[in-house]
């Protein structure tokens, strides 16, 4: 987390996917024990934003967990 928040600016955003929910939920934890981040609104791609990856999966029916944090201004 240190690593993440020395590379950040102030108020940067980053987004998160998996198709693995438990890792989701791990990393929700992780940012969420860490004063230094907020969770926000995660970013919902446009169909053309998606990659062959997620286009397949959410083919077939899996679940992608999506996650939004911002470094906060300290």
């Amino acid at each position: 987390m240190d690593s993440l928040y020395k590379a950040m600016i102030p108020s940067g955003h980053i987004y998160l996917a998996t198709d693995h929910i438990e890792y989701s939920e791990w990393i929700r934890k992780l940012f969420d024990k860490d004063s230094r981040f907020s969770e926000i609104p995660h970013f919902e791609p446009e169909e053309h934003e998606r990659t062959e990856f997620e286009t397949l999966f959410l083919s077939q029916g899996v679940r992608i967990a999506r996650l939004g944090f911002k470094r906060n201004i300290s």
